[in-house]
């Protein structure tokens, strides 16, 4: 039974027999507080959420006039009051008084009980000499006081004090109450740590998954998307919102590879067969633009209520895929598709040697080495980006470009070496300058118009359009030419794909499109291939402005700077374009 003592050495006793009494609770009394404190017990998320209801619960039903919540301190030493009724009237001196004090294990009426594991009582604290808190107990009008544990998993995990105003006796009843109402808190501070731990594990999850390099994709047993981290959303374009409950094959995998994806993962649902898990696989993903991603990839899989969940660590590739591509197509390049020009001008040299060559055929051989010798001068240009890129860095200085003039000069030779085509140029008001590499600016221009040369010359005019809005500037080549097939506008500026239609109607490297989005990239801007409505195709870039007002300011003001015509202003360079 719970044995008198004093704050500094309280008695202690089993709950189960008496506690002092403010008299017994009829048993629908006793019902109701019980429902209350289970109520409260159960919309709480943490204890001290509960710790006031329950101390005015138990005050109010049992007439005690104060009651106080103690738990462990942060030091893992001592212990505080987390929560004491009243906190106003006549005893808030006595409450600020207990919320300030600190007591070590062992010390005190609520040290004393969690040492012991037992409840305790002091029948007068007013005659007491040793309970060191009967100056503020006096004050307050306090005269007796209760404490009991509250369990968890068999170690005290809180203990509640009780006061009263009138020294009272034992009642084995209230005990008995009591010892429930312990046992209740125990089990609510069981559950209130297992959420607690379950947050803390989801929280830590999250900053792993958050801070991971890879792109972490877990799905369950129906390929549905269950978790779908930052760098996954970076990797393939697409938010977690966006993703989370559809399926992996319906938004991450190509179309060519949906099938095997799902007979693959039915095979394993069913048969436990497996051909990936665990192992380091090199596929394809789908972004969502549409074009297809190489990807490493290493599925794990756990089990949850006897089903698969699958998590897969997936690594963007796609700069190790284009480096060992460069470096083929680099080679490859050397040791075929350079020899073409270089024979053309060896060739064409010893003839020129011949002194009884005709002079309209001495001219036909300069103009046909020039063409070589520019051909093989473009070539060596692209392949020194590509060698660039296959190393993986590009170094380039940007300062203020004019964009028209680049572009007058390119379309000038162009037009020498390409009669039959008609070369239009439209610049759309004042094009302010670009942050750019004038030279990499050049080489970009030179393929994508040999790029509209090869495949759209069909229709007889090849048009260039210079616009500008505050943040860029944009440059777009237009054809009438054959045209590009929808679905491949995402892959033709991939190195190692070359679209069909151009095996059939032109030779050359194939890398032209892959430099051009090299150099792009390189001096920040973007690139892009549209079908053009009406037949034919677009190819564009652009690029970022310098300082707008101040570049207005300097095209204005300049002598140099002549009128810019708007695009199809009637009577301009412009006009009659389609």
């Amino acid at each position: 039974m719970p044995r008198r003592g004093n704050d500094r050495n309280a008695a202690h006793g089993p709950t189960s027999s008496t506690a002092p009494s403010g008299g017994s609770l009829p048993l629908e009394r006793q019902l109701a507080v019980q429902y209350a404190i289970a109520r409260a017990f159960a919309e709480a998320e943490s204890i001290d959420d509960v710790g006031d209801l329950l101390l005015h619960t138990l005050a109010d039903a049992f007439g005690w006039q104060s009651a106080s919540l103690w738990v462990l301190d942060d030091d893992g030493r001592s212990l505080r009051a987390a929560a004491v009724e009243p906190r106003t009237g006549r005893l808030r001196a006595w409450t600020e008084h207990t919320l300030s004090l600190r007591f070590p294990i062992g010390t005190g009426l609520p040290g004393r009980v969690w040492q012991s594991g037992e409840a305790a009582w002091i029948r007068d604290t007013d005659s007491d000499e040793n309970f060191v808190r009967r100056d503020a107990a006096r004050a307050a009008g306090l005269r007796h006081g209760f404490g009991f544990p509250i369990r968890n998993r068999g170690a005290v995990a809180a203990v509640v004090e009780l006061f009263a105003a009138d020294v009272r006796e034992l009642d084995a009843p209230q005990s008995e109450f009591l010892a429930a109402v312990g046992h209740q808190l125990g089990s609510f501070i069981e559950r209130v740590e297992a959420r607690g731990a379950v947050a803390l594990s989801e929280t830590r999850k999250a900053g792993i998954l958050a801070a991971a390099v890879d792109a972490i994709v877990s799905a369950d047993a129906q390929g549905r998307i269950l978790e779908f981290n930052a760098a996954a959303e970076a990797l393939f374009g697409r938010t977690r919102a966006e993703v989370l409950g559809r399926t992996v094959s319906e938004v991450l995998v190509p179309d060519d590879l949906q099938r095997a994806h799902l007979a693959g993962l039915e095979r394993y649902v069913a048969t436990g067969e497996a051909r990936i898990i665990g192992r380091r696989v090199r596929t394809w993903g789908l972004h969502a633009d549409g074009s297809r991603l190489p990807v490493e990839l290493t599925v794990t899989e756990i089990r949850v209520a006897g089903l698969p969940m699958f998590t897969a660590f997936v690594r963007d590739i796609r700069h190790e895929r284009e480096a060992e591509t460069a470096r083929d197509r680099f080679l490859e390049i050397l040791s075929h598709e350079l020899r073409t020009p270089v024979t053309a001008i060896y060739g064409g040299t010893k003839v020129l040697g011949r002194r009884n060559l005709a002079p309209a055929q001495r001219q036909e051989l300069i103009d046909d080495i020039g063409e070589e010798a520019d051909r093989l001068y473009r070539l060596v240009e692209d392949l020194i980006v590509l060698a660039r890129a296959e190393r993986g860095a590009l170094d380039i200085s940007l300062e203020p470009v004019r964009l028209e003039r680049v572009v007058e000069r390119v379309l000038a030779s162009f037009r020498a070496r390409s009669a039959a085509l008609e070369f239009r140029l439209a610049v759309d008001g004042f094009a302010p300058p670009v942050k750019a590499d004038e030279t990499y600016v050049e080489q970009l221009l030179r393929n994508l118009l040999s790029n509209a040369v090869k495949y759209g010359a069909g229709g007889g005019v090849v048009e260039v359009r210079i616009e500008h809005s505050d943040t860029e500037s944009s440059v777009r080549v237009l054809d009438r030419g054959v045209g590009i097939d929808p679905a491949e506008t995402a892959r033709l500026f991939e190195i190692d794909y070359r679209s069909p239609m151009s095996e059939v109607l032109a030779y050359g490297s194939g890398i032209g499109l892959f430099v051009s989005r090299w150099l792009v990239r390189a001096m920040g801007g973007r690139i892009w291939a549209e079908v053009r409505p009406g037949g034919g195709s677009e190819f564009g870039f652009a690029l970022a402005v310098v300082d707008v007002d101040a570049a207005t300011h300097e095209l204005r003001a300049s002598p140099e700077t002549r009128p810019l015509l708007p695009l199809d202003r009637p009577g301009g360079s412009a006009a009659g374009a389609s």
